[in-house]
C-alpha cells in the first residue's frame, strides 16, 4: 500500500495522501478473495485505474473514485456505507459508475441503454464520472486477451461505438486512439497485421523523411529566439485504417502518415513558426486548419498545415503551445493540471452536447432507438457550422438545415421552410458543409410533414417530427378529405398570394427604374458600370463567378445592392418570370486598374497521387493564386477539382485551363456556371 501510495504522490505531493490510503485499504478488504480472468486478485485492477487517473492529473477524490468503482457492484459494500465512510461526493462518482446489474431486463440491447442512460445521467452533474469509466474501460481493454473471443467482440464493439467516442468528445485523444488500435486488432486482426507489415516496411523511409524535415526547421527557427520542441509523430494504426477505407486510399496516399509536432510557448509563436514553414515548403491548398482561432468545441486547438516537401512528398505539421498539448492529449481532464478543482458548474465544462443527451432520454423509451441516437447524432463524423452570432453548432456529417433548426429549438423546426447558408437561400434538404453561417428562414404556415423524415439526418429531430405528427394525428379532425370549400378558399388564397408577390416585384422594379433615370453619371464601383446609376453597393455572385470578358447582367437584391451574375449563369436561366424584372443591364469598366477576380473552374481527372501538386505548379508558374479548392473522387476512379483563382480576365482563364488540360490524366476543364 505505502509504496501504490507514493507512485501517485509522485504525479502530484498535493495528494491527500490519508484519503488515497484509506480508498486502497478499504478497496484492498472488500475485495480480497475475487480474482481476474487472468489470475491476478482482482485489487490490480482498481490500482490500475487509480493510476490511470493520476497519469491524467485527475484530483484525489477522482482517484479514490477509481480504487473504488467497483467495490458497490462486486462485493457487499453498500452505497450508504461509502457514503458514510467516503462522503457524498465519491459515493456519488462511484454510483455513477456502477452498472445496474439488479434489474431484470428484457435485452442485452435494453440493459445498455439504460446503463449508458444512468451514466450520462450522472456525468451531466459531474464530467469526472465518465473519466472514471474511461479509465476503467482502458485497462480492461489493455487486459482483454484474457477474456473469451466472443467477450473479447461485444467488448470491443461496445468500445468503438460508445467509449472511443466518449473520449474523443472530451478531448482525451490519448484514451481514445489507444481504444480504438486495441479493438482494431481484435476485430479485424487480418487487416491489422498487414497494415503493421505495410507500416514497418516503409518505417525507415518514413523516419528518413522525419529525422530531414526537422534538420530542415531546425535550421531555420535556430536563429528566431523561439523556444520549442520538435518530434514527429506516426498517426495510429486504426486512423490510417479508416482514412484508407473512407477515402479508398491506398497507404502511400495518406497525407498525415508522415508528420511533424512542434511545441512553442506562446501563441504568438505558433503563428510565427507557420509563417516559417510556409516560406520553406509550399502549402496544399485547402489542407491548413487554423484551430487555434477556431477551436473545436472539446476545446481542441493547433494549427495544422500539409506542406510538399523536396522528395514531392506531402506531410503534416501540427503547431501548438504546450498548454494546447495538454488539452489535445487529455482533453477536459488537463484542467485538473492547471487548477486546484473544477465545479460542476464551470463555464469550460459545459457540454452542449450532454445537455442534448439529457433532453433525448427523456424523448426516448425505446432502448434500440436510444443506442441508435447515441450512436448517429453523438458519435458519427461531424460537420460545425455557424450560427449568425457566430457560435458553433455542431452536427453529424450530411446534415441538412432542417437539423440545424431542431437543434436550436423544436419551435424553429416546426417553422422551418428553408435557410440562408453564407446569405444565399437554400432549401431545408441542402446538406450543409463545415465553416458554412446558416441563418433558419422560418413561417407560421409551415409544419412537418412525413417527407421530412427523409430529409432529416439527426435522430433527434426525427423524434421530434413523429411527435409533432403524433400530437397532431391525436387532436386532428376525423374527415378523411378536406372538403370542396375549404379546397376551393386555398386555391383562393394561395393565387391572391401569388398576385401580391408579383405586384410587389413590379414596384420595386419601377422605382428601380425611376432611380435610374434621374442619374446621369455611369458609376465604375469594382469594375462594373451600372447604366446611370451610382451609390450602389455592388457584389459579383459567387455562383458563376464572372470575369472581365463575360457577358455579364444584374440582379437587385433586398438590401445587398446589385449582384453581377453571367449570362449563362444556370441561377439567374432558372429565375422565374416575376422575378426576372429585377435584373439590370451593366458592363466591364474599360479601366479596371489591375484588379483580379475569382474564378471558378471545375477540373476532372483520373485520380492518382501527385495531381494536386500538378495543379498547384501550373498555377505557381503562372502567377495565379489559388482561394480555393475542393476535391471529390468519383465511383468511376476520377477526380473532380473545384477551384477558385484569381484571374484578371477571361484571356486568363482560356490560358490557364490550357495549361491544366496538358497535366497528365486530366480529362477536362470548364468553367463553372452555377
Amino acid at each position: 500500500m505505502e509504496e501504490y501510495v507514493r507512485q501517485l504522490l509522485e504525479y502530484n505531493p498535493n495528494y491527500d495522501a490519508q484519503l488515497l490510503e484509506k480508498a486502497y485499504l478499504t478497496a484492498e478488504k472488500y475485495h480480497e478473495g475475487q480474482f481476474r480472468k487472468s489470475g491476478e486478485p482482482y485489487i490490480i485492477h482498481p490500482m490500475a485505474v487509480g493510476r490511470i487517473l493520476a497519469e491524467l492529473g485527475m484530483d484525489e477524490v477522482t482517484i479514490a473514485g477509481g480504487l473504488l468503482h467497483d467495490i458497490v457492484e462486486d462485493t457487499d459494500y453498500s452505497l450508504g456505507q461509502l457514503q458514510v465512510d467516503f462522503g457524498e461526493q465519491i459515493a456519488y462518482l462511484v454510483d455513477g459508475v456502477t452498472k445496474l446489474t439488479n434489474i431484470n431486463y428484457e435485452s442485452k440491447e435494453e440493459q445498455q441503454a439504460e446503463n449508458i442512460r444512468k451514466m450520462f445521467l450522472a456525468m451531466s452533474k459531474d464530467i469526472r464520472v465518465l473519466i472514471i469509466k474511461l479509465a476503467d474501460r482502458l485497462h480492461n481493454l489493455r487486459t482483454i486477451n484474457y477474456q473469451t473471443p466472443k467477450k473479447i467482440r461485444e467488448k470491443c464493439q461496445e468500445s468503438l461505438d460508445i467509449y472511443a467516442p466518449l473520449a474523443a468528445r472530451l478531448g482525451i485523444y490519448a484514451f481514445k486512439f489507444e481504444m480504438e488500435d486495441i479493438c482494431f486488432k481484435n476485430l479485424e486482426p487480418e487487416a491489422y497485421e498487414k497494415l503493421d507489415r505495410e507500416m514497418h516496411q516503409r518505417q525507415v523511409r518514413r523516419q528518413g523523411v522525419i529525422d530531414e524535415v526537422i534538420r530542415e526547421i531546425n535550421k531555420v527557427l535556430k536563429d528566431t529566439g523561439i523556444e520549442y520542441e520538435i518530434y514527429g509523430r506516426q498517426k495510429h494504426y486504426y486512423s490510417i485504417y479508416k482514412k484508407m477505407q473512407f477515402q479508398h486510399k491506398q497507404l502511400d496516399e495518406i497525407f498525415d502518415l508522415t508528420a511533424v509536432r512542434i511545441i512553442v510557448d506562446t501563441v504568438r509563436d505558433c503563428y510565427g513558426v507557420l509563417g516559417a514553414v510556409h516560406t520553406m515548403w509550399t502549402p496544399i491548398p485547402g489542407r491548413f486548419k487554423d484551430y487555434i482561432a477556431m477551436p473545436k468545441p472539446n476545446r481542441y486547438q493547433s494549427l495544422h498545415t500539409t506542406v510538399i516537401g523536396k522528395s514531392g512528398n506531402p506531410f503534416e505539421i501540427q503547431i501548438r503551445t504546450k498548454e494546447m498539448h495538454q488539452v489535445a492529449e487529455y482533453g477536459i481532464a488537463a484542467h485538473w493540471k492547471y487548477k486546484e478543482g473544477i465545479s460542476s458548474d464551470d463555464e469550460e465544462v459545459k457540454l452542449a452536447w450532454l445537455r442534448q443527451t439529457i433532453e433525448w432520454q427523456q424523448e426516448l423509451k425505446d432502448p434500440g432507438e436510444f443506442m441508435e441516437t447515441v450512436k448517429v447524432d453523438l458519435f458519427s463524423n461531424q460537420v460545425f457550422v455557424f450560427t449568425p452570432k457566430g457560435d458553433v453548432m455542431e452536427l453529424p456529417a450530411g446534415s441538412t438545415p432542417l437539423d440545424f433548426a431542431f437543434k436550436v429549438h423544436t419551435a424553429v423546426g416546426c417553422k422551418c421552410v428553408g435557410a440562408k447558408v453564407n446569405g444565399k437561400m437554400v432549401p431545408i434538404d441542402y446538406v450543409l458543409q463545415n465553416g458554412e453561417i446558416v441563418d433558419i428562414v422560418t413561417s407560421a404556415n409551415s409544419h412537418p410533414n412525413l417527407d421530412w423524415l427523409k430529409i432529416v439526418k439527426t435522430n433527434s429531430a426525427k423524434t421530434k417530427i413523429r411527435q409533432y405528427l403524433k400530437k397532431e394525428a391525436s387532436v386532428a379532425a376525423p374527415e378523411k378529405s378536406a372538403s370542396a370549400k375549404a379546397k376551393e378558399e386555398a386555391d383562393k388564397e394561395a393565387a391572391r398570394k401569388e398576385e401580391e408577390a408579383r405586384k410587389k416585384a413590379q414596384e420595386e422594379a419601377k422605382k428601380l427604374a425611376q432611380a435610374l433615370k434621374k442619374e446621369k453619371r455611369p458609376e465604375r464601383t469594382r469594375g462594373v458600370s451600372v447604366k446611370g446609376v451610382s451609390n450602389l453597393m455592388i457584389h459579383f455572385a459567387k455562383c458563376c463567378s464572372p470575369v472581365p470578358g463575360d457577358d455579364i447582367v444584374g440582379y437587385t437584391t433586398k438590401g445587398r445592392g446589385i449582384s453581377i451574375h453571367r449570362t449563362d449563369c444556370t441561377n439567374i436561366r432558372a429565375l422565374p418570370e416575376v422575378e426576372k424584372l429585377r435584373l439590370i443591364d451593366v458592363s466591364w469598366d474599360d479601366d479596371k486598374s489591375g484588379q483580379e477576380f475569382d474564378a471558378a473552374i471545375s477540373l476532372i481527372a483520373e485520380d492518382r497521387k501527385g495531381l494536386f501538386s500538378d495543379v498547384s505548379k501550373v498555377c505557381l508558374d503562372m502567377d495565379i493564386d489559388i482561394s480555393g479548392l475542393n476535391a471529390k473522387k468519383d465511383k468511376d476512379g476520377t477526380c473532380t477539382m473545384d477551384l477558385t483563382l484569381s484571374l484578371a480576365n477571361t484571356d486568363d482563364i482560356v490560358k490557364v485551363m490550357s495549361r491544366m488540360k496538358q497535366i497528365k490524366g486530366v480529362i477536362d476543364v470548364f468553367r463553372t456556371r452555377s
